[in-house]
Protein backbone atom coordinates (compact mmCIF):
# COMPACT_ATOMS: atom_id res chain seq x y z
CA UNK A 1 0.00 0.00 0.00
CA UNK A 2 1.23 3.10 -0.66
CA UNK A 3 0.98 6.56 0.78
CA UNK A 4 -0.17 9.66 -0.59
CA UNK A 5 2.35 11.76 -1.58
CA UNK A 6 0.20 15.09 0.04
CA UNK A 7 0.70 13.33 3.10
CA UNK A 8 4.02 11.12 3.31
CA UNK A 9 6.86 12.57 5.70
CA UNK A 10 10.69 12.26 4.89
CA UNK A 11 11.58 10.11 7.10
CA UNK A 12 10.18 6.95 9.03
CA UNK A 13 7.52 7.89 11.62
CA UNK A 14 9.47 6.03 14.16
CA UNK A 15 12.16 8.77 14.30
CA UNK A 16 9.96 11.20 15.31
CA UNK A 17 9.76 10.43 19.27
CA UNK A 18 12.70 7.50 19.21
CA UNK A 19 15.96 10.06 18.41
CA UNK A 20 14.35 11.95 21.56
CA UNK A 21 14.44 9.12 23.72
CA UNK A 22 18.07 7.46 22.44
CA UNK A 23 19.13 11.39 23.56
CA UNK A 24 17.02 10.98 27.22
CA UNK A 25 18.61 7.80 27.73
CA UNK A 26 22.38 8.47 27.10
CA UNK A 27 21.88 11.11 30.16
CA UNK A 28 25.18 13.03 28.38
CA UNK A 29 24.49 16.07 30.51
CA UNK A 30 25.55 14.32 33.00
CA UNK A 31 29.03 14.25 31.73
CA UNK A 32 32.00 16.77 32.31
CA UNK A 33 31.48 19.62 30.03
CA UNK A 34 34.17 21.83 30.64
CA UNK A 35 37.84 20.18 29.51
CA UNK A 36 38.17 19.09 25.81
CA UNK A 37 39.72 16.64 24.58
CA UNK A 38 41.78 16.33 21.36
CA UNK A 39 40.20 13.31 18.71
CA UNK A 40 40.62 12.60 15.37
CA UNK A 41 38.78 10.63 12.84
CA UNK A 42 39.61 9.74 9.71
CA UNK A 43 35.94 9.70 8.55
CA UNK A 44 35.59 12.88 10.26
CA UNK A 45 38.78 13.97 8.09
CA UNK A 46 41.20 15.19 10.94
CA UNK A 47 41.06 16.23 14.67
CA UNK A 48 38.41 17.94 16.99
CA UNK A 49 37.91 19.06 20.04
CA UNK A 50 35.54 16.56 21.87
CA UNK A 51 33.97 16.97 25.71
CA UNK A 52 32.69 13.83 27.42
CA UNK A 53 29.03 14.96 27.26
CA UNK A 54 29.37 15.60 23.23
CA UNK A 55 31.35 11.87 23.15
CA UNK A 56 28.45 10.35 25.43
CA UNK A 57 25.71 12.08 23.00
CA UNK A 58 27.52 10.98 19.71
CA UNK A 59 27.87 7.63 21.56
CA UNK A 60 24.22 7.29 21.66
CA UNK A 61 23.70 8.80 18.45
CA UNK A 62 25.12 6.60 16.50
CA UNK A 63 24.18 3.77 18.38
CA UNK A 64 20.57 4.68 17.69
CA UNK A 65 21.21 4.78 13.84
CA UNK A 66 23.11 1.79 13.39
CA UNK A 67 20.03 -0.04 15.74
CA UNK A 68 17.67 1.82 12.84
CA UNK A 69 20.08 0.43 9.87
CA UNK A 70 20.43 3.69 8.77
CA UNK A 71 23.55 5.18 6.82
CA UNK A 72 24.61 8.67 8.84
CA UNK A 73 27.39 8.34 11.12
CA UNK A 74 27.09 11.48 13.45
CA UNK A 75 30.09 13.58 15.03
CA UNK A 76 29.21 15.89 17.88
CA UNK A 77 32.27 18.36 18.06
CA UNK A 78 33.06 21.09 20.71
CA UNK A 79 33.60 24.84 20.30
CA UNK A 80 36.07 26.61 21.66
CA UNK A 81 34.23 29.45 23.69
CA UNK A 82 37.12 32.38 22.70
CA UNK A 83 36.47 31.36 19.47
CA UNK A 84 32.30 32.35 19.36
CA UNK A 85 31.92 36.11 17.93
CA UNK A 86 28.66 36.43 20.50
CA UNK A 87 30.42 36.21 23.91
CA UNK A 88 27.12 36.05 25.73
CA UNK A 89 26.18 32.89 24.15
CA UNK A 90 29.22 31.12 24.17
CA UNK A 91 28.69 28.97 26.51
CA UNK A 92 26.43 26.32 28.32
CA UNK A 93 25.16 28.26 31.39
CA UNK A 94 22.75 27.61 34.87
CA UNK A 95 20.16 30.49 32.88
CA UNK A 96 20.17 27.96 29.57
CA UNK A 97 21.17 24.76 30.29
CA UNK A 98 19.43 23.43 26.85
CA UNK A 99 22.41 25.71 24.88
CA UNK A 100 24.30 23.24 23.51
CA UNK A 101 24.07 22.11 20.37
CA UNK A 102 24.28 25.39 18.47
CA UNK A 103 24.65 24.43 14.65
CA UNK A 104 24.53 21.01 12.20
CA UNK A 105 25.38 20.22 8.75
CA UNK A 106 25.83 17.08 6.95
CA UNK A 107 27.43 15.58 4.00
CA UNK A 108 27.40 12.74 2.18
CA UNK A 109 30.88 10.34 2.35
CA UNK A 110 32.01 6.74 0.60
CA UNK A 111 31.09 5.40 -2.61
CA UNK A 112 27.64 4.23 -0.89
CA UNK A 113 27.19 8.27 -0.15
CA UNK A 114 26.78 7.73 3.98
CA UNK A 115 25.42 10.82 5.55
CA UNK A 116 27.63 12.84 7.55
CA UNK A 117 25.92 14.83 10.15
CA UNK A 118 28.27 16.63 12.44
CA UNK A 119 26.78 18.59 15.91
CA UNK A 120 28.39 21.39 17.18
CA UNK A 121 28.05 21.73 20.71
CA UNK A 122 29.32 24.42 23.53
CA UNK A 123 31.71 23.73 26.70
CA UNK A 124 29.55 24.79 30.35
CA UNK A 125 30.63 27.51 32.38
CA UNK A 126 32.40 25.73 35.45
CA UNK A 127 29.90 26.23 37.62
CA UNK A 128 27.21 24.31 35.73
CA UNK A 129 24.57 22.48 37.36
CA UNK A 130 23.32 19.28 35.36
CA UNK A 131 20.24 19.37 37.80
CA UNK A 132 18.99 22.50 35.41
CA UNK A 133 18.73 20.20 32.24
CA UNK A 134 15.00 19.60 31.70
CA UNK A 135 15.87 16.32 29.33
CA UNK A 136 12.49 16.59 27.45
CA UNK A 137 13.01 20.10 26.02
CA UNK A 138 17.16 18.97 25.60
CA UNK A 139 16.02 16.59 23.99
CA UNK A 140 13.62 18.07 21.62
CA UNK A 141 15.60 20.58 21.04
CA UNK A 142 18.74 18.62 19.43
CA UNK A 143 16.45 16.21 17.44
CA UNK A 144 14.65 18.75 15.43
CA UNK A 145 18.47 19.63 14.30
CA UNK A 146 19.06 16.17 13.69
CA UNK A 147 15.66 15.91 11.85
CA UNK A 148 16.65 19.26 9.70
CA UNK A 149 19.40 17.08 8.38
CA UNK A 150 17.84 13.79 7.91
CA UNK A 151 15.35 15.89 5.47
CA UNK A 152 18.61 16.12 3.54
CA UNK A 153 19.07 12.26 3.97
CA UNK A 154 16.06 11.70 2.57
CA UNK A 155 16.76 14.62 -0.70
CA UNK A 156 19.60 12.49 -1.43
CA UNK A 157 17.74 9.09 -1.56
CA UNK A 158 14.49 10.24 -3.44
CA UNK A 159 16.55 11.93 -6.43
CA UNK A 160 18.81 8.35 -6.56
CA UNK A 161 15.57 6.04 -6.49
CA UNK A 162 14.01 7.91 -8.96
CA UNK A 163 16.91 8.34 -11.51
CA UNK A 164 18.78 4.90 -10.59
CA UNK A 165 22.11 6.38 -9.63
CA UNK A 166 24.05 7.25 -6.27
CA UNK A 167 23.39 9.07 -3.45
CA UNK A 168 26.30 11.09 -4.33
CA UNK A 169 25.11 11.31 -7.75
CA UNK A 170 21.91 12.34 -6.80
CA UNK A 171 23.98 15.07 -4.60
CA UNK A 172 26.13 16.13 -7.99
CA UNK A 173 23.15 16.22 -9.79
CA UNK A 174 21.32 18.60 -7.48
CA UNK A 175 24.60 20.93 -7.17
CA UNK A 176 24.09 20.92 -11.53
CA UNK A 177 20.35 21.73 -11.14
CA UNK A 178 21.10 24.78 -8.60
CA UNK A 179 19.12 23.19 -5.83
CA UNK A 180 21.99 23.39 -3.76
CA UNK A 181 24.07 26.73 -3.31
CA UNK A 182 27.93 26.63 -4.72
CA UNK A 183 30.60 27.10 -1.88
CA UNK A 184 31.32 30.55 -1.21
CA UNK A 185 27.62 31.53 -2.15
CA UNK A 186 26.26 34.70 -0.25
CA UNK A 187 24.21 33.78 2.87
CA UNK A 188 21.01 34.94 1.09
CA UNK A 189 21.57 32.23 -1.93
CA UNK A 190 22.01 29.46 0.98
CA UNK A 191 18.50 30.56 2.91
CA UNK A 192 16.98 30.69 -0.05
CA UNK A 193 18.00 27.35 -1.61
CA UNK A 194 15.64 24.79 -2.46
CA UNK A 195 17.08 21.94 -0.14
CA UNK A 196 17.56 24.56 2.63
CA UNK A 197 13.88 25.70 2.89
CA UNK A 198 12.28 22.18 2.69
CA UNK A 199 14.89 20.97 5.48
CA UNK A 200 13.98 24.49 7.29
CA UNK A 201 10.35 24.33 7.00
CA UNK A 202 10.07 20.87 8.55
CA UNK A 203 12.55 22.04 11.45
CA UNK A 204 10.65 25.50 11.79
CA UNK A 205 7.48 23.54 11.56
CA UNK A 206 8.30 21.14 14.46
CA UNK A 207 9.63 23.94 16.99
CA UNK A 208 6.21 25.50 16.46
CA UNK A 209 4.21 22.41 17.03
CA UNK A 210 6.19 21.35 19.68
CA UNK A 211 5.62 25.30 21.06
CA UNK A 212 2.03 25.95 20.46
CA UNK A 213 0.33 22.97 19.11
CA UNK A 214 -0.19 21.99 15.18
CA UNK A 215 -3.55 24.07 15.32
CA UNK A 216 -2.26 27.45 16.90
CA UNK A 217 1.23 27.13 14.83
CA UNK A 218 -1.60 26.95 11.71
CA UNK A 219 -3.04 29.87 12.82
CA UNK A 220 0.15 31.90 13.27
CA UNK A 221 0.82 31.51 9.45
CA UNK A 222 -2.55 32.33 8.76
CA UNK A 223 -1.69 35.38 9.95
CA UNK A 224 1.74 35.85 8.84
CA UNK A 225 1.27 39.33 7.12
CA UNK A 226 -0.04 40.94 10.98
CA UNK A 227 3.61 40.63 11.88
CA UNK A 228 2.68 37.56 14.91
CA UNK A 229 5.65 35.34 13.33
CA UNK A 230 8.36 38.35 13.43
CA UNK A 231 6.86 39.26 17.43
CA UNK A 232 7.56 35.79 18.03
CA UNK A 233 10.75 35.91 16.71
CA UNK A 234 11.92 38.47 18.95
CA UNK A 235 10.20 36.65 22.12
CA UNK A 236 10.75 33.13 21.41
CA UNK A 237 14.38 31.29 20.90
CA UNK A 238 14.12 29.38 18.38
CA UNK A 239 17.69 29.58 17.01
CA UNK A 240 19.48 32.14 14.69
CA UNK A 241 18.26 31.02 11.86
CA UNK A 242 14.57 31.29 12.61
CA UNK A 243 15.54 34.92 13.66
CA UNK A 244 16.82 35.30 10.12
CA UNK A 245 14.20 34.59 8.26
CA UNK A 246 11.28 36.43 9.99
CA UNK A 247 13.38 38.88 11.27
CA UNK A 248 16.13 40.18 8.43
CA UNK A 249 14.61 38.60 5.68
CA UNK A 250 10.59 38.87 6.74
CA UNK A 251 9.20 40.36 2.93
CA UNK A 252 11.72 38.09 0.91
CA UNK A 253 10.51 36.01 -1.87
CA UNK A 254 12.30 32.74 -0.18
CA UNK A 255 10.86 33.34 3.14
CA UNK A 256 7.49 33.55 2.07
CA UNK A 257 8.35 30.23 0.15
CA UNK A 258 9.37 28.98 3.61
CA UNK A 259 5.73 29.59 4.95
CA UNK A 260 4.84 27.09 2.53
CA UNK A 261 7.09 24.58 3.41
CA UNK A 262 6.47 25.02 7.07
CA UNK A 263 2.72 24.73 6.34
CA UNK A 264 2.93 21.31 4.19
CA UNK A 265 4.78 20.11 6.97
CA UNK A 266 2.89 21.03 10.07
CA UNK A 267 -0.64 19.42 7.38
CA UNK A 268 1.49 16.12 7.45
CA UNK A 269 1.99 16.21 11.38
CA UNK A 270 -1.26 16.67 11.81
CA UNK A 271 -2.29 13.68 9.12
CA UNK A 272 0.20 11.44 11.21
CA UNK A 273 -0.86 12.90 14.69
CA UNK A 274 2.75 13.86 15.30
CA UNK A 275 2.58 16.16 18.24
CA UNK A 276 -1.18 15.03 19.18
CA UNK A 277 -0.28 14.00 22.60
CA UNK A 278 1.22 17.50 23.67
CA UNK A 279 -2.62 19.19 22.79
CA UNK A 280 -4.32 16.26 24.86
CA UNK A 281 -1.96 16.32 27.79
CA UNK A 282 -2.61 20.71 27.54
CA UNK A 283 -6.35 20.31 27.50
CA UNK A 284 -6.76 17.70 30.56
CA UNK A 285 -4.10 20.44 32.41
CA UNK A 286 -6.88 22.92 31.49
CA UNK A 287 -9.34 21.09 33.08
CA UNK A 288 -7.71 19.98 36.09
CA UNK A 289 -8.25 22.13 39.64
CA UNK A 290 -6.72 20.84 42.17
CA UNK A 291 -7.44 21.43 46.02
CA UNK A 292 -3.63 22.87 46.27
CA UNK A 293 -4.66 25.18 43.90
CA UNK A 294 -7.96 25.90 45.75
CA UNK A 295 -5.95 26.68 49.05
CA UNK A 296 -3.68 28.81 46.86
CA UNK A 297 -6.79 31.07 44.89
CA UNK A 298 -8.20 32.19 47.84
CA UNK A 299 -5.08 33.61 49.72
CA UNK A 300 -4.35 35.68 46.49
CA UNK A 301 -4.85 39.10 47.16
CA UNK A 302 -4.30 41.28 44.13
CA UNK A 303 -5.36 44.80 43.37
CA UNK A 304 -5.43 44.80 39.98
CA UNK A 305 -7.11 48.29 39.07
CA UNK A 306 -3.68 49.30 40.06
CA UNK A 307 -1.67 46.49 39.64
CA UNK A 308 0.04 46.52 43.19
CA UNK A 309 1.76 43.41 43.97
CA UNK A 310 0.35 40.78 45.18
CA UNK A 311 0.32 39.43 49.26
CA UNK A 312 0.44 36.42 50.07
CA UNK A 313 -1.09 35.48 53.23
CA UNK A 314 -3.77 33.62 55.36
CA UNK A 315 -4.06 37.38 57.77
CA UNK A 316 -5.07 39.70 55.25
CA UNK A 317 -8.08 40.39 54.43
CA UNK A 318 -7.56 40.73 50.43
CA UNK A 319 -9.46 43.78 48.92
CA UNK A 320 -10.18 41.49 46.38
CA UNK A 321 -10.06 38.01 46.01
CA UNK A 322 -9.81 36.67 42.07
CA UNK A 323 -12.34 33.60 41.75
CA UNK A 324 -12.11 33.83 37.74
CA UNK A 325 -9.82 30.76 37.06
CA UNK A 326 -6.96 31.88 34.56
CA UNK A 327 -8.81 35.08 33.37
CA UNK A 328 -6.81 37.64 31.65
CA UNK A 329 -5.15 40.54 34.30
CA UNK A 330 -5.62 44.42 33.16
CA UNK A 331 -2.61 45.32 31.16
CA UNK A 332 -1.91 47.94 34.12
CA UNK A 333 -1.33 44.67 36.43
CA UNK A 334 2.59 44.26 37.85
CA UNK A 335 4.68 41.57 36.47
CA UNK A 336 4.19 39.67 40.22
CA UNK A 337 0.46 39.70 39.79
CA UNK A 338 0.96 38.19 36.25
CA UNK A 339 3.38 35.53 36.73
CA UNK A 340 1.20 34.71 40.11
CA UNK A 341 -1.99 34.30 37.94
CA UNK A 342 -0.49 31.91 35.34
CA UNK A 343 1.37 29.39 38.74
CA UNK A 344 -1.78 29.85 40.80
CA UNK A 345 -4.96 29.72 38.21
CA UNK A 346 -3.05 28.45 35.05
CA UNK A 347 -0.67 25.78 36.33
CA UNK A 348 -2.18 24.79 38.85
CA UNK A 349 0.48 25.33 42.08
CA UNK A 350 3.62 24.74 39.38
CA UNK A 351 6.42 27.05 38.59
CA UNK A 352 6.86 28.22 34.80
CA UNK A 353 8.73 25.75 32.90
CA UNK A 354 11.08 28.86 31.92
CA UNK A 355 13.54 31.21 32.66
CA UNK A 356 12.67 34.53 34.32
CA UNK A 357 14.18 36.55 31.30
CA UNK A 358 11.76 34.76 29.38
CA UNK A 359 8.86 35.06 31.50
CA UNK A 360 9.82 39.13 31.68
CA UNK A 361 9.86 39.25 27.96
CA UNK A 362 6.57 37.40 27.52
CA UNK A 363 5.04 39.36 30.26
CA UNK A 364 6.50 42.94 28.14
CA UNK A 365 5.12 41.55 24.60
CA UNK A 366 1.73 41.13 26.59
CA UNK A 367 1.53 44.46 27.82
CA UNK A 368 2.63 45.72 24.16
CA UNK A 369 -0.04 43.86 22.59
CA UNK A 370 2.21 41.11 20.48
CA UNK A 371 1.34 38.20 22.52
CA UNK A 372 -2.60 37.80 23.41
CA UNK A 373 -3.22 36.46 26.69
CA UNK A 374 -4.42 33.27 25.28
CA UNK A 375 -1.34 32.83 23.30
CA UNK A 376 0.78 33.47 27.01
CA UNK A 377 -1.54 30.61 28.13
CA UNK A 378 -1.22 28.30 25.56
CA UNK A 379 2.54 28.94 25.75
CA UNK A 380 3.04 28.18 29.31
CA UNK A 381 0.72 24.95 28.80
CA UNK A 382 2.95 23.52 26.82
CA UNK A 383 6.26 23.98 28.28
CA UNK A 384 4.92 22.17 31.97
CA UNK A 385 4.14 19.08 28.51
Amino acid sequence: MFEQASTRLPMDRSLYGEIESAIVASQFWNQDNTDGEFRSSSVYGGQFIQTDAARALQIALNGFFRSKKMPVQAFVITLESDDIVDQTKATQTNQHPHRFIVSADAGLTGKRGKLLMTLSALESDEDFDPANVNPTEMSSDIAASIRHELVHNSQYTQIAKSMGITRPGAKQHMEDWGLIPKPGAGRDKYLGSHIELDAFGHEFAERLAVAFGVEKSLELLATYGDGQLQNLAKQVDFGHNFNEFFSDHSDAAFTRTLLKKIKKYLLRFQHHHIYERVMRCLEERKMKITKSRLRRLIREVTDYATGEELIRTDEMQPPGVNRDFAAEPPKDASFAAWKFRLETDVLSDDFIAAEESDIRRWYSAWREGALSWDEVVDYVLELAY
